[in-house]
């Protein structure tokens, strides 16, 4: 079976995006905002997190927050442009950050450890790292994820 993630970004093309680029190793959910991801996660059981910080309803530190206050151990990982929000998630308890424009190989390399990390085991779930890069932009650097969705 397939570790669970779920993907939290207020850009429906990042989500839809990174879920098809990350589905060969993972089984994914995703959510648009942190309300829906807290809600998504008072039914569902996922093994990880990959959670934006800057979106609209609860944001990705009241996402943290709130985890922390549920004592959950679920390992969370911050993707953001902003360095700052970054240091930030990371004394709010997040496993780790990750800036944007990112390799999506570096991200499965992060999750893969982090799951590692949570179970005690060393092959932390997942393969190979596929090689999709995530620009926020168009360029030649293999598969794009932008705003605009996969280019």
């Amino acid at each position: 079976m397939k570790p669970r993630i779920l993907i939290v970004d207020d850009d429906r093309a990042i989500l839809e995006g990174l879920s098809m680029l990350l589905e060969e190793n993972y089984e994914t959910l995703t959510a648009l905002d942190g309300d829906e991801a807290l809600r998504t996660l008072d039914r569902e059981e996922v093994d990880a997190i990959v959670l934006d910080m800057l979106m609209p309803v609860i944001d990705g530190a009241g996402v943290l927050r709130a985890l922390s206050e549920r004592e959950s151990r679920l390992p969370v990982i911050v993707i953001s442009a902003h360095k700052e929000l970054q240091d930030r998630a990371e004394s709010l308890g997040a496993a780790d950050a990750i800036s944007k424009p990112f390799d999506v190989a570096l991200l499965e390399q992060k999750i893969s450890q982090v799951l590692k990390k949570k179970s005690g085991n060393e092959d932390g779930g997942g393969s190979e790292p596929s090689t999709g890069f995530w620009s926020g932009g168009s360029g030649d650097h293999g598969v794009h994820l932008a705003p605009a969705g996969l280019r």
